[in-house]
């Protein structure tokens, strides 16, 4: 079983307990009950600030952003494909995103966007890509803007005959010490998504943060991901670190990753609250074993233990959870919140791909 597969499973049954603890008035941990609807509204607010037909253009056409002298990225492989489906294991999603932010921090910080480039705005041409209108003159001063067109929501392929539907901005922001730049897209007057990605630090110990909102035009969802990396020839470390807030929810995930030849371990930190109370998981696995604590405002509700053989699950009061206690957790309106919440961490990921992916090219210029 993979990382990613395995942490599904257990959070799903840890929050399943959490929640139920919650919602029970005997055993709650304070005088408010978990808000399962809440919740759920809360997480759709997510969704839909990044299902919006702009956030789909962005992440189709993102990957395919470049200007005249910026060759690709050596990282260039995405991690995730159009239409893919099979998912690697949080192992190879990590290293894959080591070397992006490496290739990222090997460049010059002073400047992101040369002088000739600055004021270009670039359509994009079936069969060639993006290339340089010369008769649009609305780019930012200190940036490029790339037009949006629709995208088929399955492939990401802008769909023929091309209809623009707003544009993305590439704004540089870097200083002396960081490399910096911004990004806002615009559909129909509206902004969708403003966020920035800077780098700072050397190759071998660098820090990549993303922050920004994106929103659907009426509700908004602010996010932080921080991904710091220390490399060696005997494996990688990476820290990463995701807020994001919304509708009355918060949701903040912290993992600290270590992969080398001798196997992999993994320190979790998830906390999610809404309706005035907070769910926390967290512990450590090393390959395939570990312990986790789950805990509802602060009370321990469950202790759960990793091993390569299965999983094993006692309360609060360290008794055993019977089969017949476990089955009444599976059909309840927390375990479809619990879902979503998984499913927002499998995302944590894909969402770096989508707000990265865009910016690369600028991150190995070569003039």
């Amino acid at each position: 079983m993979s990382l990613r597969h395995q942490y599904l499973a257990t959070f799903s049954l840890a929050f399943a307990l959490t929640v139920a603890g919650c919602s029970d008035d005997s055993t709650a941990p304070s005088d408010q009950n978990f808000d399962a609807d809440m919740a759920s509204q809360g997480l759709l607010v997510v969704d839909a600030a990044f299902e919006t037909e702009a956030f789909r253009a962005f992440a189709g056409l993102g990957a395919n952003f470049a200007i005249p002298g910026a060759l690709p990225a050596s990282s260039a492989a995405l991690l995730r494909a159009p239409g893919q489906l099979d998912e690697p294991d949080l192992s190879v999603r990590m290293n894959q995103a080591a070397r992006q932010i490496v290739d990222a921090l090997t460049a010059a910080a002073v400047v992101l966007i040369p002088d000739q480039f600055r004021g270009l705005t670039l359509i994009y041409v079936p069969g060639e890509g993006y290339v340089v209108d010369e008769t649009r003159t609305d780019a930012p001063a200190a940036g490029i803007r790339f037009i949006l067109y629709a995208v088929d929501p399955l492939t990401e392929a802008p769909v023929e005959p091309l209809n623009e539907i707003g544009f993305a901005d590439v704004i540089d922001e870097s200083t002396d010490t960081e490399a910096k730049v911004r990004l806002v897209v615009v559909s129909q007057g509206i902004t969708f998504i403003n966020y920035t990605v800077g780098a700072l630090g050397p190759p071998t110990s660098p820090t990549l943060t993303i922050a920004g909102f994106v929103t659907d035009g009426t509700e908004r969802a602010d996010f932080t991901l921080t991904n710091a990396l220390q490399i060696t020839f005997a494996g990688l470390v990476a820290d990463i670190d995701y807020d994001i807030v919304a509708s009355g929810i918060s949701i903040s995930l912290a993992l600290d990753i270590s992969q080398s030849e001798a196997g992999s371990s993994v320190v979790v930190d998830l906390s999610f609250t809404a309706g005035g109370n907070t769910v926390t998981i967290s512990g450590a696995t090393e390959d395939e074993s570990g312990t986790l604590e789950v805990r509802g405002n602060g009370t321990l509700l469950a202790t759960i233990t990793l091993s390569p053989t299965g999983v094993t699950v006692v309360n609060g009061n360290g008794d055993p959870l019977s089969a017949d206690e476990i089955r009444v957790l599976e059909d309840t309106d927390e375990i479809r919140v619990l879902e979503d919440i998984m499913q927002f961490m499998g995302d944590v990921f894909d969402t770096f791909d989508d707000l990265f992916d865009p910016v690369k090219f600028l991150f190995n210029f070569d003039i």
